[in-house]
């Protein structure tokens, strides 16, 4: 149990068991030794100019920002492993028809491969039993009751998650030619 909050340098161990808080508050908040975490502490970045700095491995439950632009910066040897994680379903396969437009633009297989990794993620989290109108929804947020679309199966969620396996497969929407509709193919004049 316990709280650090503010900003400055903090040098010693950090030890969580219990509820614990990290808190950047007021500019620059460095936690430069790893942080082990047996209980449920969450990290939170309150203010748009503030940072949570890590130097080290370390491990928290949550991570939330309380201000639209403030930073959590991985130093180096920084690393964090979060016990409670949220993904948006709807953005991570948004995210894939991107990267699969990408590769096709440009070729860079790497592109191809994390739309690859972001639609293998969300079809793990597709219901394949259950009741009609449940049954090969995609939640809003991964787990269900994360802050995007809460306890919700999103129609819009469907539609991308469609898109972007038909892209995985090399389909893309009609008049598309090289990743971008005509108006943008290279070597076209208007």
């Amino acid at each position: 149990n316990g709280t650090i909050t503010g900003r400055g340098t903090v040098t010693g161990a950090i030890s969580a068991s219990g509820a614990a808080h990290i808190t950047a508050n007021g500019g620059t908040l460095t936690i430069v030794n790893g942080i082990t975490n047996t209980g449920t502490l969450a990290l939170t970045v309150t203010g748009a100019s503030d940072r949570l700095v890590l130097d080290a491995a370390s491990a928290a439950s949550s991570l939330s920002f309380d201000g639209s632009t403030g930073t959590l910066e991985l130093n180096t040897s920084g690393t964090l492993t979060l016990g409670t994680a949220l993904t948006v379903g709807t953005g991570t396969v948004q995210l894939a028809c991107c990267w699969f437009l990408l590769h096709r633009v440009t070729g860079l297989e790497t592109y191809r491969a994390a739309g690859l990794r972001a639609n293998r993620y969300v079809r793990r989290t597709i219901v394949l039993t259950g009741a009609e109108g449940v049954r090969g929804g995609v939640r809003g947020s991964f787990p269900i009751d994360g802050g995007y679309g809460q306890f919700e199966f999103l129609n819009w969620a469907a539609k991308f998650f469609l898109d972007s396996h038909l892209m995985e497969r090399g389909i893309f929407p009609a008049g598309w030619r090289n990743g971008f509709g005509p108006e943008f193919a290279p070597h076209s004049h208007p």
